[in-house]
Order: structure tokens, then C-alpha cells, then sequence
């Protein structure tokens, strides 16, 4: 719901050259077009504001053993960056708290195990394993 309208519209993420192109249809049929992150980064929509309005975000797994970088889009422009997991855990966004805007959170295959933080702060409010550890057959 790029324009808090209650109605989820269509989008599109394109990879081109060194940078991320988000494409967002409106309901009236223009599109919003927002360059966020690098080549290679997946993309990851919230409510990061707490708002009507859905945004983009992307996640960054570490290349050199350290923390991924989850970075989310405000409204005003302003971008939140948080350091979170280990290399091979992939993102999860969710409003965990029930208190009406996304944070993050990382799944983690190899143990089955979700991790999710309320705060942006890096750091985990809660965790548990959910599935087996991969596969899901």
C-alpha cells in the first residue's frame, strides 16, 4: 500500500548496474520510482513508520563474516540502518509487537530458528525454532 490508501498496489525491484530501482504503481496508474541500496541487495517492504504507507527497505548479507545490514525507508527520507545476523540468515519483516509499524527479524535454515527485534537496535527481543531446519518437505 505505497500511498496509505488501504489498497495494496503493485511493485517492481530491478537490479540495474550498481544500484537498486524500486517502481511503484499507484492507484491512479503513475509510478514512483526510488533508487535504494546496492546490486545484489533483496529487497524488504514495511510500515517503518507506523503509518499507512508501506516502503522500501533492502537486505545486505555480509560478504566478510560479519553482521547483514537491514536498511529501511522513512517517509521523510530518512533511512535506519541496523546490523543483525550472520551470513546465510535470510530476512523476515513483520510488525512482531503489535504495535502498527515493521521491524526486522532473520530466519535462520540451517537451525530453523526465527530471531526478531522490535527496536532497530540490533539486537533480539525474541527467538524461537519454527520448521526443520531447511527443508520443508
Amino acid at each position: 500500500d505505497w500511498e496509505g490508501t488501504g489498497r495494496a498496489q503493485v511493485g517492481v525491484f530491478r537490479s540495474t548496474g550498481g544500484a537498486n530501482e524500486f517502481i511503484m504503481r499507484n492507484a491512479d496508474g503513475s509510478l514512483n520510482k526510488i533508487l535504494l541500496g546496492d546490486r545484489g541487495d533483496q529487497p524488504v517492504i514495511g510500515r517503518w513508520d507506523g503509518g499507512a504507507r508501506d516502503l522500501p527497505g533492502v537486505f545486505r548479507r555480509s560478504t566478510t563474516g560479519g553482521a547483514n545490514t537491514i536498511a529501511a525507508l522513512h517517509a521523510d527520507g530518512s533511512l535506519t540502518q541496523a546490523q543483525y545476523g550472520i551470513p546465510g540468515d535470510l530476512p523476515v519483516i513483520g510488525d512482531w509487537s503489535g504495535a502498527g509499524r515493521s521491524s526486522y527479524g532473520i530466519y535462520r535454515p540451517g537451525n530453523a530458528t526465527f530471531t526478531l527485534s522490535n527496536s532497530y537496535a540490533g539486537a533480539a527481543d525474541t527467538s524461537f525454532i519454527y520448521g526443520n531446519g531447511g527443508t520443508w518437505s
